[in-house]
C-alpha cells in the first residue's frame, strides 16, 4: 500500500513537472513571438515615415 502510494505520488510529481515545462515553453514561445511582432511593427513604422517623406517631396 505504501509502495503504491509512493508510485502514485511520483507519477503526479512527474505530471506536474511536465506541466511546468509545457508552461515554460509556451511562455518562451510567446516572448519570442512578441519580440518578433515588436520588431516588425518598428520596421513598418520606419517604412511609413519614409513613405510620408517621399510623398511630401513629390508634393513640393
Amino acid at each position: 500500500m505504501i509502495a503504491t502510494a509512493a508510485e502514485e505520488q511520483s507519477s503526479v510529481a512527474e505530471l506536474i513537472s511536465h506541466g511546468f515545462a509545457s508552461v515554460r515553453n509556451s511562455a518562451e514561445q510567446s516572448a519570442a513571438a512578441f519580440h518578433n511582432a515588436r520588431r516588425e511593427s518598428e520596421s513598418l513604422a520606419r517604412t511609413s515615415v519614409a513613405g510620408r517623406e517621399n510623398i511630401a517631396r513629390v508634393q513640393l
